[in-house]
Order: structure tokens, then C-alpha cells, then sequence
């Protein structure tokens, strides 16, 4: 059994689902800076208003910024109920929480009052693109002085040439922007300045789409190597447009099914063996001088906490022994030394 049938995207069901509820929430997830909490809430517009053809979650009905605060409540009061320890939140709209007009002032105040208030918090993140985190939403982030740094959710998905065409995209010197956008406000400062060490960072995506490094048409199957090596320079690329002074973390997500696009999802199991190289990659960009550590997370949700489950008690011990790898992976940066079920490659 291949792993690119095990698991469901990080970004949840296929298009045109309802929108989440609170008795739908993603699993904690564990990685090196605590325990990841999402929180997936509704665009106050309606529809994202990027098209991007591979994105499964930018089409919603409009919800009120008192529907947004209520579900936001809902989600957060069950989260607290499992968090013991420090915790960073990723806070997602379908869409762009800095777009005042997706995501009101009175929502995202809302909910900045409410991290603000629990110590616990290691730093929050918001989904944005590089030109809904205008000057003016930056400057006021910044002047409310939080006791924690900013990340903004950051799409970069991929700097192949072929990206554009397959995921309908465009983000050329998006990330470079970005950086240069955040750099200032970091610049100068010290561990013990003003509460934290640093003001604005940038969680980057990185989606693996086999075909992304292949030519049109061509299979995947014997042409892992080529596979591995393109996720590698795109991993290497991220790194290579990063700056000392703004903090990079680096989400993958393998690929999940569109009907905008034709690609079978990724193989997870073929992430795995792609993972070690990926992390020395990282290890030696770490080990330069000056730099914050980056980290490199893999966000699979699996069948769990809600949505249909597994009948087949194979297919679910599969899905287990995946998510434990994984899980481990995203504490340690390595993977555990598990014998492997049978049928996993």
C-alpha cells in the first residue's frame, strides 16, 4: 500500500465543504517550538481573493466577525483543554488574516487580546501573502508591543519553473519582498528587548507535488531521485533568500487531491525517505553564524478528531505507525526507528 492514499491534507476536506465547526478541529500537533494549535476559521469576505488552482480551501461562504470571534472561542476553549506546556498558534481564514477586509480588526484584536494574556504563548502565526501585510497593518502589529513575535503563514509552495503552470500560482520575489518587508522592524534588536528578541517572522510552505520537478507527462515511478533532489533545491532556495535578522520556520505539506488539477496526492511515504537528507540540509544552514534556528515541520493530519475514519483496522495501523513517524520527525528532526508495517515501502 502506497502512502499517498493514508492521509487527508493539512487543509482539511475537498472544496465545497461547510465551513468548520467546532466539533471539527485539528489535532495538536508537537514540534520543536511546543505544541502547534490551528485554528481554522471563516473569510470574512467570502472567497480568497487569490485564485490559486491547487488550493482547496480559498472558496467559503461569508462569515460576520461575530461568527469568526464565536468559532474562534469554540476552538480555542478546546485546545485549552490539552495544551500543558508552551504552544504557537497558526490562525487560517481561507484567505488572508491581513486583509482587513477577510479578517476584520475586531476579529484579529479579538484574538490578540486573548493569546496576549496566556504566557504560555511562543510566538502566533497568521496566514498572509506578502501584499495583504501592507505598512500599515506591519506598523500596528508592531506598535502593540505583544510578549510574543509574529509569524505570518507564508505560500510559497515551490520555486520551480513549472510551479506557475501547475498550481496556477504567480509568487516570483514574493519572499523576497516579505523578508525585506519584516527586516526592518527586527533590525537591532537583542534577547530582553521589549519582551522578545525579535518582532516578525515568516513560516514558509513548501508543498510536495512530484510532478512540480518532472516534465508534462513523464510518471513518477522511477524517477524518485529526481524527485528528492528538486524538493531538496527548493528547500535549499527558501534557505538561500533567508536573512539573520527574520526567523524562518518551514512547513512541507505533501499534496492532496484537487478537481482543479490532475496529480494523484504524494506519496507520504515517499516523503519520509526524502525527510533525513532535507534535515541536514537544515543542520548546516543552522550551524552558520548569526542565523535563528529554522526547523522543518510536515504538516499531514490524518484521519482523527472528526471526519470519517478508517474501516479497514490495516489501512488504520498504517495510518498510525505514518502519523508516529511523523509525529516524531516534527519533535526531533528525526525519524524513529520503527520496524515498518508490512505493505509501507
Amino acid at each position: 500500500m502506497s502512502g499517498d492514499d493514508l492521509y487527508r491534507g493539512h487543509t482539511g476536506r475537498a472544496q465545497g465543504e461547510a465551513p468548520v465547526s467546532p466539533n471539527f478541529q485539528f489535532p495538536l500537533r508537537v514540534d520543536r517550538n511546543g505544541c502547534r494549535s490551528v485554528y481554522k476559521l471563516g473569510n470574512e469576505r467570502g472567497d480568497c481573493q487569490f485564485e490559486c488552482r491547487f488550493c482547496g480551501v480559498g472558496r467559503s461562504p461569508r462569515m460576520s466577525s461575530a461568527a469568526n470571534i464565536a468559532l474562534f472561542d469554540a476552538l480555542h476553549s478546546k485546545h485549552l483543554a490539552e495544551l500543558a506546556g508552551p504552544y504557537h498558534p497558526a490562525i487560517f481564514n481561507r484567505g488572508n488574516v491581513t486583509d482587513p477586509e477577510a479578517f476584520s480588526l475586531d476579529t484579529l484584536n479579538h484574538i490578540l487580546e486573548v493569546f496576549e494574556q496566556d504566557g504560555r504563548v511562543s510566538y502566533l502565526s497568521l496566514n498572509s501573502r506578502e501584499s495583504t501585510a501592507a505598512t500599515e497593518v506591519l506598523d500596528r502589529l508592531a506598535a502593540r508591543n505583544l510578549p510574543f513575535p509574529i509569524h505570518f503563514i507564508f505560500g510559497q509552495e515551490s520555486f520551480s519553473q513549472s510551479a506557475p503552470r501547475i498550481l496556477g500560482k504567480s509568487n516570483r520575489g514574493e519572499m523576497e519582498r516579505f523578508v525585506r518587508k519584516l527586516k526592518r522592524y527586527n533590525k537591532g534588536r537583542r534577547p530582553g528587548d521589549d519582551r522578545k528578541a525579535y518582532v516578525f517572522g515568516l513560516d514558509v510552505n513548501l508543498v510536495f507535488l512530484p510532478e512540480l520537478y518532472l516534465e508534462a507527462g513523464e510518471s513518477r515511478e522511477g524517477r524518485e531521485t529526481r524527485i528528492a533532489e528538486g524538493l531538496a533545491n527548493d528547500l535549499r532556495e527558501v534557505l538561500r533568500r533567508a536573512d539573520p535578522v527574520v526567523p524562518v520556520e518551514i512547513n512541507l505539506h505533501p499534496y492532496y487531491e484537487v478537481a482543479s488539477l490532475p496529480y494523484r496526492q504524494a506519496d507520504v511515504c515517499q516523503l519520509l525517505r526524502i525527510l533525513p537528507p532535507l534535515q541536514v540540509i537544515v543542520d548546516e544552514h543552522n550551524r552558520k553564524p548569526g542565523m535563528y534556528p529554522t526547523h522543518l515541520f510536515v504538516g499531514v493530519v490524518f484521519f482523527e478528531d472528526g471526519g470519517e475514519q478508517p474501516s479497514d483496522s490495516d489501512r488504520a495501523g498504517k495510518l498510525h505507525w505514518l502519523q508516529q513517524a511523523i509525529d516524531e520527525f516534527n519533535r526531533t528532526g528525526k525519524l524513529p526507528g520503527l520496524p515498518r508495517p508490512d505493505g509501507l515501502r
